[in-house]
């Protein structure tokens, strides 16, 4: 659970549940209803949805998690620099 939320917080930039009132937000933690957040890849989306159940025996397993496609990308697409916009992909390329 504790994986989950923390996967939540850092691509999503906030915490999947809150609430002002501490009796809500148990309330939604237990319902694990939380804001589906939009500006994520299906990929992704998906991961949090198989871990983030109320129920704790349909949650994904350790072993389906790893083995999630999300998870599993290119490292080679990882460690080649990328351009974006207005941001050159390499020092190189800054001085053309």
């Amino acid at each position: 659970w504790a994986l989950v939320v923390s996967l939540y917080l850092m691509v999503v930039g906030r915490p999947p549940f809150q609430h002002p009132n501490q009796h809500t937000m148990f309330k939604l933690i237990s319902a694990a209803a939380y804001p589906p957040p939009d500006k994520l890849t299906g990929g992704c989306k998906g991961l949090l949805g198989v871990m983030l159940l109320a129920d704790p025996p349909k949650r994904a397993t350790v072993k389906a998690i790893l083995a999630h496609h999300w998870l599993l990308c290119d490292a080679d697409d990882l460690s080649s620099p990328k351009r974006t916009r207005g941001h050159p992909a390499s020092p190189k390329e800054e001085r053309r």
